[in-house]
């Protein structure tokens, strides 16, 4: 087992699917990072306190939960520091844009990899940052 002093940062992902966000989570956490996986956004702003992420993957579709843009605008709002990169299935163009304009760093489609999440992670880790 990894010390926290070892892992390569604190990811958090956010969406409505458990079966995809909780594998992806334990796949994350066999990379060697520090992954707090949520499947709604209820009690967010105390997860996002206790647990102090590096970076937020946020699904834009919540189903029963909202919309992850208006999520993402609240939280780039109140959380500057934190960045946010959006997660969906969808590909049209319009919500793309939304997104990012919501203050989003970026936007990946689904179907995703934890080795994509890896790489999109990469510039916005502590370890990254220095270099």
């Amino acid at each position: 087992m990894t010390t926290n002093d070892q892992k390569r940062g604190k990811l958090m992902l956010i969406d409505d699917t458990v079966y995809f966000g909780a594998n992806l989570q334990e796949q994350l956490i066999n990379l060697g990072f520090e992954v707090l996986f949520i499947p709604a956004p209820i009690g967010l702003e105390q997860a996002i306190d206790s647990f102090r992420p590096d970076l937020i993957y946020l699904d834009i579709d919540l189903g029963q939960f909202g919309n992850g843009i208006d999520i993402c605008k609240k939280l780039t709002a109140t959380r500057p520091e934190i960045p946010i990169i959006l997660i969906s299935a969808s590909s049209e163009s319009d919500i793309r844009e939304a997104g990012i304009r919501s203050g989003a760093k970026s936007f990946i489609g689904k179907p995703l990899t934890a080795s994509l999440l890896e790489a999109c992670a990469s510039p916005y880790l502590p370890a990254s940052k220095g270099k």
